[in-house]
């Protein structure tokens, strides 16, 4: 079996033991796989599409230039404060910290910098006072080819779910996820989106909009 067979296999175990685990194993006989999305299910007499992707650690640092990380950091801010100022928001001062273990990618800039701009508008502070917000996301924007398949997975169905597990028992996934990202209001294209921790049998429905 080669590599792309072998990734097929998993997903379909994933979403079978996701079924499951939500009570709903009258759903497994109709699963299917597909192309995009990654699997077809039944829900009463609606056809749901479903995306998989597997989170895994960062880099460790090191692992990339510095150069490289500062001047996707500035992108990103610079991109945010051209949106903050597009949306004739009042002037602020926002200072950023970055984890030195995050790794943003190019593509990611964009969404990433409007979830800066949701992120302040939601805790804008009182004139003449400040705030201090920690923000842990599962950034669905940082899964570009999972978005981009979204039109041609709404040709075959009529909703596209996006499953986002994480695995512990992997050394390369993540150990373990904050309950202030579970929390968290999330920008994406799909209809509904589950983060599911594996080891634990624990699953979460996060809030999202479009």
């Amino acid at each position: 079996m080669d590599g792309r067979a072998n990734k097929k296999e998993r997903e379909r175990l994933l979403v079978e033991y996701f079924l499951r685990l939500r009570g709903e194993e009258s759903l497994l006989s109709a699963l299917q796989g597909c192309e995009p999305p990654d699997l077809l299910m039944k829900e009463n007499d609606r056809i749901i599409g479903l995306e998989v992707r597997e989170i895994f650690r960062d880099p460790e640092p090191g692992q990339c230039p510095r150069q490289a990380v500062e001047a996707e950091r500035r992108r990103v801010a610079e991109q945010a404060a051209k949106l903050w100022k597009e949306k004739g928001n009042p002037n602020i001062e926002v200072r950023l910290h970055f984890s030195p273990h995050y790794h943003i990618r190019k593509e990611s800039v964009p969404e990433l910098a409007q979830r800066l701009v949701d992120l302040v508008e939601r805790h804008l502070p009182t004139p003449g006072l400040s705030m201090y917000v920690d923000s842990n996301t599962l950034p669905h924007g940082e899964f570009p080819d999972k978005a981009k398949r979204i039109a041609a997975s709404r040709e075959k169905c009529g909703g596209v779910w996006l499953l986002l597990v994480v695995d512990a028992w992997r050394v390369s996934s993540l150990l373990e996820v904050p309950d202030r990202t579970k929390e968290e209001i999330y920008r994406s294209p799909f209809d509904r989106t589950f983060l599911f921790e594996l080891q634990d049998r624990c699953i979460t429905e996060l809030k999202t909009k479009r």
